[in-house]
């Protein structure tokens, strides 16, 4: 009977030490939990900014797809006006341009043509525009 006493006993020793493991376990689960919710709303904190970003992105992606197509739409469109364009410029010779530019007065309704051309291409001041020589 003392030897199952004995046992008892060192079983009671084991098991007090063991509780006060389980207690320095315990804690450090405790700590450990805390540390993971800490950084699990920190995760949340910055997926939620992310996605405040993303949405951002997009805005500005769309409206610059807008503006590219609207862009795009008026290529379209222009494309057709500059291919005329050049056609008519096609059928102009060189003997053409050089009697052109020959003539003292233009040829009616030809100083309105002149002063566009020179208007689009740039190359021109104010006095230019109203001087036949020029």
């Amino acid at each position: 009977m003392e030897a199952t006493t004995n046992k008892v006993d060192v079983l009671k020793e084991k098991l007090v030490l063991t509780m006060e493991n389980v207690k320095v376990e315990e804690q450090k689960t405790d700590e450990l939990i805390q540390i993971v919710n800490k950084e699990a709303e920190e995760a949340e904190r910055e997926q939620a900014i992310a996605q405040q970003q993303e949405d951002e992105t997009n805005i500005i992606a769309n409206a610059a797809q807008k503006q590219m197509n609207e862009a795009n739409e008026q290529l379209k469109a222009a494309i057709p006006a500059m291919q005329e364009a050049e056609a008519a410029v096609d059928c102009l010779s060189v003997k053409a341009i050089v009697e052109f530019s020959s003539f003292n007065q233009p040829p009616p309704g030809t100083e309105k043509v002149t002063k566009a051309v020179q208007i689009l291409k740039g190359g021109f001041n104010k006095k230019q525009l109203n001087d036949w020589g020029a």
